[in-house]
């Protein structure tokens, strides 16, 4: 992805997704979820990445007020998934712009799919996609865009 695309948000699922994590987690990224990073002038340093809720994490503070969470800056990449977990208890059930329909989706996936997540993808997948730990005290995630010569680089070669 590039920088351009991550400050506008994208969502967080990737093709394999389906043969590595449940339905649910399947559902979370790819409707639910949103990842962005912040300009690298701010205080929070370069290219800081965080998670926001895609229904209410762009509106103004004043108009999510009575849900936390819709936004929130991972400690490191092994932290990602714990940070989901965490969403999903106490934003989405509050979120008081998230479609019914989602909520009934999201619903039924968590009745009928009781597998457990596999954290090493949601690691791997955002190493994937260019996002690394700030350092090893857990100071966040950051988006290390890929060194490519072509400025139509997507993300997709077949290097790793």
């Amino acid at each position: 992805p590039s920088i351009p695309t991550l400050k506008g948000g994208m969502r967080l699922a990737v093709p394999g997704d389906k043969h590595e994590l449940n339905s649910l987690h399947c559902f979370v990224r790819s409707e639910l979820l949103e990842v962005f990073v912040l300009d690298s002038e701010t205080k929070e340093g370069p290219h800081r990445v965080g998670l926001r809720c895609v229904h209410c994490g762009r509106l103004p503070k004043s108009e999510r007020a009575g849900t936390s969470m819709s936004t929130f800056f991972p400690k490191s990449l092994q932290d990602i998934y714990r940070g989901v977990c965490t969403w999903q208890r106490i934003h989405f059930k509050a979120c008081r712009h998230m479609p019914e329909d989602h909520k009934e989706t999201y619903w039924k996936f968590k009745d009928e799919d009781r597998t457990r997540g596999k954290k090493a993808h949601w690691i791997k997948s955002a190493y994937d996609m260019g996002f690394r730990n700030i350092d090893d005290n857990r100071s966040g995630v950051m988006y290390c865009p890929p060194v490519s010569s072509s400025p139509s680089f997507n993300g997709n070669d077949d290097d790793s």
